[in-house]
């Protein structure tokens, strides 16, 4: 659509997932300089079971990957409850 428009430098530059304010550094390290860690809980969609412990709420979104010790599949955040301070994940299926 850019290409379409004649905006080809535009089109070709390389997207960007950042948060620019943040500059090149982790976004999990820039939002533990506002946010206490405060580990919780990760709990598998399917089983209803705790399957790890993660770090802090605030350093997960919803579809990130998470590294789960022990976990011999792929997990993804599928909600963040808060109040309980737990993350429900699902793995890929694969």
């Amino acid at each position: 659509m850019a290409m379409q428009a004649g905006l080809c430098q535009i089109a070709r530059k390389k997207e960007s997932m950042g948060i620019c304010f943040v500059g090149k550094r982790e976004f999990q390290d820039f939002i533990s300089e506002y946010i206490a860690d405060k580990p919780g809980n990760y709990i598998d969609l399917d089983s209803g079971l705790q399957i790890g412990k993660h770090d802090g709420i605030h350093k997960r979104t919803i579809g990130q990957r998470c590294k789960i010790a022990g976990a011999l599949k792929p997990y993804y955040v599928f909600n963040k409850d808060q109040e309980s301070n737990t993350i429900t994940v699902v793995h890929d299926g694969k």
